[in-house]
């Protein structure tokens, strides 16, 4: 007899209260500016670990030959290499004491970020084509354009109005966590709408403000990046320890579907 999940105000709890501790050690600053700097990085790295523990649970809980426990193991080498890459940076900062260490090695972790979202939702909507209606497509289309049209005001104008004089690494790169996430958040709504009325639909909902936050912060960090004014250790980065909570809590959503508490 397979064990039911755990109660859903267990598991909110435990992700709020890991996010007070952090706001708090953000707003107090143990430490001065060394000891946010280190508090910053590991934060990123413990939710997204946690994000990984709750996808990895997910998938066995659906087995990984079926489409369902395939499309969550997909899912969840997105905080796996959001975790690796965040370690990367952390190691950069804290270990050898170089701040903001944009292109590094951690943006090729963070890049195949992307690219197994991009698969997990391709093979996703692929699978569920059938139900997709037109105007779910028009929605989803329509908020990809404004999103793509804020970004390039926000960020992506000053990134390519100094392509000049920043190497294509960084121009890539710059580039790349904005479009990126207009990309995943647009294929997220597709999904939420295509399932919205179904047992996966507060999920889905979950994952799609996820990745807005994600989104939110990396448009910021881009910003701020390019016009030399991003300092790590600032509330910014707080969005996405957030961002990475709530896509635990989307894993566990999928859990509670056929596990109910």
């Amino acid at each position: 007899m397979r064990r039911g999940a755990f109660k859903e105000s267990t598991v909110v709890l435990f992700l709020v209260v890991l996010l007070m501790i952090t706001l708090g050690l953000f707003i107090t600053k143990p430490g001065g500016e060394k000891g946010i700097v280190a508090i910053s990085d590991i934060s990123y790295v413990v939710f997204a670990a946690i994000a990984a523990i709750a996808g990895i649970m997910a998938a066995r809980v659906y087995r990984t030959k079926s489409p369902q426990g395939k499309l969550l193991l997909l899912l969840t080498m997105v905080p796996v290499f959001g975790a690796i890459a965040g370690s990367i940076w952390a190691w950069y900062e804290v270990g050898l004491g170089i701040l903001s260490p944009f292109p590094s090695v951690a943006d090729w972790f963070w890049l195949l970020f992307y690219v197994f979202g991009f698969v997990a939702f391709g093979y996703a909507l692929s699978k569920l084509w059938k139900y997709i209606k037109t105007w779910h497509l028009l929605v989803a289309g329509i908020t990809a354009l404004i999103l793509t049209w804020g970004a390039y005001l926000f960020a992506l104008k000053d990134i390519f109005t100094n392509a000049a004089d920043s190497s294509f690494a960084e121009v890539f790169f710059g580039a790349m966590y904005p479009v990126g996430d207009i990309i995943l958040i647009g294929m997220a709504v597709l999904m939420f709408l295509t399932l919205r009325k179904g047992v996966f639909g507060e999920s889905w909902r979950t994952f799609t403000v996820a990745l807005t936050i994600y989104g939110v912060a990396d448009l910021v960090y881009g910003y701020q990046l390019f016009v030399g004014t991003y300092k790590s250790g600032g509330l910014i980065d707080l969005l996405w320890p957030v961002g990475n909570a709530l896509i635990a809590y989307a894993f566990y959503q999928q859990i509670k579907a056929v596990q109910p508490a």
